[in-house]
């Protein structure tokens, strides 16, 4: 389980089925980060549809040991580090795999923040769109939209 940034540490390192990486696990880890903040759109006001207030601190370890976006979303930590290892190890198979793994992640946030904007623990995470979100139900045909709702971004079935 992923609770501060040594277990992001040791997860990434088991996954990949190495103990060598420490001069190298950081710096993706540093690279997902950054990534999640572009794709959250963290403190920079708001873009696509999502309003963004007060900023998660870096993880580094030493001083910042977990922040917001690990406790709430370490599947966005995780797999945007895994997809930064891949050209590593030359393994250009499971930059899509851990691509759309990270996707889902981001939107899993993005809708949580979308379903709870008043919950305390996702409060900095508000949708700025004047739309509701169409209902959905699991059924063989897509929702179609109409000019009063949005569709939601796909999550995945985990």
């Amino acid at each position: 389980m992923i609770t501060d940034y040594a277990s992001l540490l040791t997860e990434i390192a088991s996954e990949l089925n190495r103990t060598d990486l420490a001069n190298k696990t950081p710096l993706w880890v540093h690279f997902a980060e950054n990534r999640a903040r572009r794709d959250l759109d963290v403190g920079r006001g708001h873009e696509n549809n999502v309003d963004y207030r007060d900023p998660y601190e870096s993880i580094n370890g030493t001083t910042v040991v977990t922040n917001w976006l690990l406790v709430r979303h370490p599947d966005i930590y995780f797999y945007g580090a895994l997809l930064h290892s891949a050209p590593y190890f030359d393994d250009d198979q499971r930059i899509a795999t851990w691509e759309r793994f990270y996707g889902a992640a981001v939107s899993a946030a993005n809708l949580r923040a979308q379903e709870f904007p008043s919950n305390t623990d996702d409060s900095f995470l508000q949708l700025s769109s004047s739309l509701p979100i169409c209902p959905a139900e699991v059924v063989e045909t897509p929702v179609v939209p109409d000019d009063d709702c949005e569709i939601p971004p796909f999550i995945g079935p985990w």
